[in-house]
């Protein structure tokens, strides 16, 4: 999307939104200390900050750091000061106490005056809730003494005593701008502390902060956990007229740019967009994705203690956005653009997760009838497929990227994604129903479950090379020296690794292939690609590994006299 050209009027350009947006983000990409410095050499720092919408306020200032980040506070709206304190101040339903005391110190540094302008007006039950936790006060008459040292007063008529000591600088200081500010209002405050009734108040304050919040995303609970509810790609627009866009209003802030800017390189959304050079669509994207991603916070009751954690979030719904875009427009720019211009974001995160959601459905029906499960087992008897199926079957499901990725399990990002899941559910729903069907034959021995190496890869490598040395049928351990025969077998006219193995993965396939004479010819040939990813994978892990240096403790598709999971009991 192209700027705005500047023009010989500087108020012009001041008042643009393109403008006003792209100076957040040239700030937003600077580190913390750097950020507060951008902004305090600009001509009009405060202009600039009270400016911005209050998420990119808010955004800044978890970016800068609470305690580095007074100059920004200093500058800031009574409004961004709410928006800021509605949003780490509240534990779930509970206000934290500790919270509420940091931030409102914070507040008092920044700006005393206005602090307690606010404490004693608008924020006056936050005021009532907070100092009841944290003093107790006595009304005394006029010399009046009393043998109790611990009570400090303004006006020889309200005493009050703080009852943490680590608490007691910042309790008298805040004290003392309340009484300077408005004396009257001080008295009704102390005299009204006595009978404070916290569950009320607390409730009344939770009441009217969720209302403020609620137009930028922040629902309760209840109503924010919809944004995961179940919808398939037939119940979105593609015919309907554009969704109207917002009204531009020089005088507001401009959409929240912060929320979109941690959205990766990849996405089809942004993609769709750059393609349409609509600065309209992308104001009202930014406006939604915004929403959305708090909407999303509110539903994983995430307390945000930095900005990585905002940041998690926003690729979060990205991801999300892009599954459901790549599944709706089969990943072409021109038709996405179309799904956005057309429906809200939060139908399009909603088809996204739905395909995540469908998968763990599938996966749950399996569950019900799986042998592996009749048997005992647990997902690692499929090895990494056991991982993807783990991570698919969490509350809000997960993509598996490996037990050696950092962290193993994140959000999805693309349909390619989802559907290696759906795949991985098919190779273990197939060959469960090979295992169930030679079991049925030869039952598997329960020690086998003991060994830490213990798979699926050692069921059906055991029971396949019992077939080829021609010994007894089943998967019971082998010797060390038949395992080495074994390998001399599939290994014959190789001299020196790498050993291929090559002209046994269609013996391999045969073989297994031929105890499932009841499967249908779909099952065979999904069954075929998951013993051909088997093969490969039994090939890669033995290649260099030569026949004399075979030991059966560290074999992992085949067990052993000598595996710790293979002693008779």
């Amino acid at each position: 999307m192209q700027p705005i050209e500047k023009n010989s009027s500087s108020k012009q350009v001041e008042r643009s939104p393109v403008n006003r947006s792209d100076r957040v983000r040239e700030v937003m990409v600077l580190p913390g200390s750097a950020a507060v410095n951008r902004i305090l050499d600009m001509e009009k720092p405060e202009e600039f900050v009270r400016s911005m919408s209050r998420t990119d306020f808010y955004w800044l200032v978890k970016r800068v750091g609470g305690e580095d980040a007074l100059p920004i506070l200093k500058l800031a709206s009574l409004e961004q000061w709410r928006f800021t304190l509605d949003l780490e101040l509240w534990e779930r339903d509970r206000l934290d106490i500790d919270q509420a005391g940091m931030w409102l110190g914070r507040l008092l540094q920044a700006d005393p005056e206005r602090l307690a302008g606010l404490l004693l007006s608008e924020a006056e039950l936050l005021a009532h809730f907070l100092l009841s936790h944290l003093i107790d006060v006595e009304v005394r008459q006029k010399d009046e003494i009393s043998d109790d040292p611990g009570f400090l007063t303004f006006d020889d008529a309200y005493y009050f005593r703080v009852r943490n000591a680590e608490q007691e600088e910042f309790v008298h200081e805040l004290l003392r701008n309340l009484a300077e500010r408005d004396y009257l209002r001080y008295q009704a405050l102390m005299m009204g502390l006595a009978g404070t009734l916290r569950d009320e108040v607390e409730e009344e304050m939770y009441r009217r902060r969720n209302v403020r919040i609620a137009e930028d995303g922040f629902l309760p609970y209840d109503e924010a956990a919809a944004v995961y509810a179940h919808l398939g790609p037939h119940a979105l627009e593609t015919q309907r007229d554009v969704l109207s866009p917002p009204v531009p209003d020089t005088d507001s802030p401009p959409p929240p740019v912060n929320p979109i800017l941690a959205v990766g390189d990849e996405s089809l959304m942004l993609e769709a967009v750059s393609r349409s050079g609509d600065p309209v669509l992308f104001d009202r994207l930014r406006v939604e994705f915004a929403g959305l991603c708090n909407q999303v916070m509110s539903a994983d009751r995430l307390r945000v203690s930095d900005a990585e954690d905002l940041v998690k979030v926003c690729r979060k719904v990205a991801g999300y956005i892009n599954v459901g875009l790549e599944r709706l427009s089969v990943h072409d720019p021109a038709v996405a653009e179309d799904y956005l211009r057309k429906n809200p974001l939060l139908h399009i995160f909603r088809v996204g997760f739905s395909s995540a959601l469908e998968v763990r459905w599938e996966a749950e029906r399996w569950l019900k009838k799986a042998w592996f499960i009749r048997q005992g087992l647990k997902p690692v008897f499929w090895d990494d497929w056991g991982g993807i199926l783990v991570g698919i079957l969490q509350k809000r499901p997960l993509f598996f990227r490996g037990a050696q990725s950092q962290p193993p399990y994140s959000d999805f990002e693309s349909a390619t994604e989802v559907e290696k899941c759906r795949e991985a559910l098919r190779h273990m729903t197939v060959l469960d129903r090979l295992l169930e069907n030679l079991s049925s034959a030869y039952p598997v021995g329960r020690q086998w479950s003991k060994d830490p190496l213990f798979t699926f890869h050692s069921l059906l490598f055991n029971f396949w090379a019992r077939l080829k040395l021609k010994t007894s049928p089943g998967f019971d351990p082998l010797s060390l020296e038949e395992v080495r025969n074994f390998f001399k077998t599939v290994r014959s006219g190789e001299e020196k690794p790498p050993f291929s193995m090559g002209g046994f993965k269609e013996i391999f396939l045969r073989d297994m292939t031929a105890c499932t004479k009841e499967f249908d010819e779909e099952a065979k040939k999904t069954l075929r690609e998951s013993l051909s990813l088997v093969w490969e994978k039994f090939t890669e892990e033995h290649a260099w590994i030569a026949t004399a240096d075979l030991n059966g403790r560290y074999l992992k598709f085949i067990l052993t006299s000598s595996s710790p999971g293979s002693a008779p009991k």
